[in-house]
């Protein structure tokens, strides 16, 4: 299996056959990739809407998305990971044109792209180049990019202290502390939904206290005085 796609969801079954008809919709070979839901311990109708597709089902309580993400990724086949929240969506080509990435360059662990809001907001967001520095302060990919499980492994995972949010940035870090590169497709291949509050809205609510968590978190990255506000792009 080359790619296991991890599709967490805390009671957003009302858009979850959006985000896993985005996955299976890929142009990538169907033959080379799985989904993995994982339901966070909703009270809706996520688990309904999951059995309707040809996907595997993970339930849980709700632990909260770094450890919904690690538990996916634990019973996962694939040597390649990508994350998706149940409330947004694949562009068709995701796999087809960063997959190819991974398996060419050994240095690359991580694979990303720009993202296209769509609901409440229409609106393009470009990513940022990578250099180390530039991710201490700001994160400037997306959470969904796909990586090596090999980087996943290594890195302990995604960090469960991160539950309010930034957990993606947290891990990246742990990634590039690691030593690995990360590469930038520059296209737009990610659709975000704006739709009301977020998890990303809880993030910024409790913006100093993650930044704090995070620097805590990779002390000897963080060791040297520099700015490290975030800004959201």
């Amino acid at each position: 299996m080359t790619v296991s796609v991890i599709i967490t969801s805390y009671n957003y079954g009302n858009f979850l056959h959006e985000a896993i008809d985005s996955v299976l919709q890929q142009t990538f070979n169907r033959k080379e990739f799985e989904v993995i839901v994982v339901n966070d311990g909703s009270t809706d109708n996520t688990s309904k809407v999951a059995k309707k597709f040809q996907v595997t089902l993970l339930n849980q309580k709700n632990l909260g998305l770094p450890i919904a993400r690690n538990n996916g990724i634990k019973y996962s086949k694939g040597r390649f990971i990508l994350p998706l929240d149940a409330d947004d969506k694949l562009h068709p080509q995701f796999l087809e044109k960063t997959v190819p990435i991974l398996e060419n360059f050994p240095n690359i662990g991580v694979v990303y792209t720009h993202r296209k809001h769509f609901g409440l907001i229409q609106t393009t967001k470009y990513a940022g180049i990578y250099s180390l520095e530039t991710l201490k302060k700001t994160c400037i990919l997306n959470y969904c990019s796909l990586f090596k499980k090999q980087v996943w492994s290594e890195c302990g995972g995604y960090n469960p202290n991160m539950k309010l949010g930034y957990e993606d940035w947290d891990f990246w870090l742990s990634i590039a502390q690691n030593n690995w590169d990360f590469k930038l497709v520059n296209e737009v291949l990610f659709y975000y939904r704006k739709h009301g509050f977020s998890l990303i809205d809880l993030a910024k609510e409790n913006h100093y206290k993650l930044l704090r968590t995070i620097k805590s978190n990779h002390i000897k990255l963080f060791s040297e005085k520099r700015n490290s506000n975030l800004v959201q792009f």
